[in-house]
């Protein structure tokens, strides 16, 4: 087993502009009362849906399984596999709506573009340089859900030929034509082809959380690959300190763009469940810093001069969390074996 290197700590003021990521939590409660029934204490039936689990289809269930309430969302446990995830949740039109011009479409503009030079400088050089080069030193890189290319540029510059799906246009747009990344593809992964193009590794950074059938994804990812090619995946960990901490108030839960939360043995089970080998699970995280912002924005519901200890020592509780497999960012890497 590889071992990636070992992270510095990030500067979350540099990864989020100051007041960004509090102006997100305050619109996402904006956001959710749209689905709210007026007339009643819980929500409009004609703008949400029940559904059932996207691991193993089993029905969603009644009543005791329900996790807790966020904004009037039940938040359901599996019963048969265990996977957390929001039902009734919004239909999919209102879904799809917050990816073309909603809270999750101005993220990229107030967040993800200001902070794209740090985060290419750490997190995205950390994954092609610590994770994916330890294990594949070349060839041809598929990036699902690509955003606006940052994370590419840095793989090309590495000597990878690159890839990119993004159904955000006017982010596949960016990396056209101001990273002057070719090969990049404005749409869904699903249908898309690739003639004569065998991937040796694919990247599903913060992807698998959001769409509508994970394991279609999987299935056409697993028929991309080369055999013995790499996927190499991302996710929130709803196992997380920071969810012990904040529970539903933690920034993880946001029923109208993620439709799903896994634990690092639900999400080993969904990539096996589509034929890959699991090579490893781990965790990192940003939880005391994410905890931080929740208590700011939660004002006067945590007892903030409690927690003031753990602010203070966030970097070496951080270590402690990663090595108890707690971390806020659950990682996966698995094979196509040959």
């Amino acid at each position: 087993m590889i071992q990636s290197k070992k992270i510095k700590s990030l500067d979350k003021s540099q990864l989020h502009p100051p007041g960004t990521v509090e102006a997100q939590y305050r619109q996402l409660e904006e956001d959710l009362k749209f689905y709210w029934d007026k007339q009643s204490d819980y929500l409009d039936f004609n703008r949400v849906e029940k559904v059932s689990c996207s691991l193993c289809d089993e029905p969603p269930p009644e009543g005791a399984c329900v996790v807790f309430l966020k904004y009037r969302f039940p938040y359901l446990c599996c019963p048969s596999c265990s996977l957390i995830y929001p039902s009734p949740r919004p239909k999919i039109q209102f879904i799809n709506e917050q990816y073309k011009s909603g809270r999750f479409a101005s993220t990229f503009k107030e967040i993800y573009l200001p902070s794209a030079p740090y985060r290419m400088k750490t997190i995205f050089r950390e994954r092609v340089e610590d994770i994916i080069l330890q294990r594949v030193p070349s060839g041809k890189l598929l990036d699902i859900g690509c955003g606006s290319g940052h994370f590419l540029k840095v793989a090309a510059n590495c000597g990878f030929e690159v890839y990119g799906v993004e159904p955000q246009p006017q982010m596949a747009a960016f990396a056209e034509t101001e990273l002057g990344l070719k090969n990049i593809h404005s749409g869904s992964f699903e249908g898309l082809e690739f003639p004569g193009v065998h991937f040796d590794v694919i990247t599903l950074w913060d992807v698998l959380e959001h769409v509508p059938s994970p394991h279609s994804v999987l299935q056409n990812v697993f028929k991309r690959l080369r055999p013995g090619g790499w996927v190499f995946a991302y996710t929130e960990n709803v196992e997380s300190f920071n969810v012990f901490i904040a529970k539903e108030d933690s920034e993880i839960f946001a029923p109208d763009v993620h439709l799903r939360h896994y634990s690092p043995k639900t999400f080993r089970m969904e990539f096996e469940k589509a034929g890959f080998k699991v090579r490893e699970v781990m965790t990192r995280g940003l939880d005391i810093q994410h905890i931080e912002t929740t208590v700011k924005v939660k004002k006067g519901k945590y007892p903030e001069p409690e927690l003031q200890w753990m602010f203070e020592m966030s970097n070496e509780l951080q270590e402690v969390i990663n090595v108890c497999g707690r971390g806020d960012n659950l990682r996966l890497f698995a094979q196509k074996e040959r």
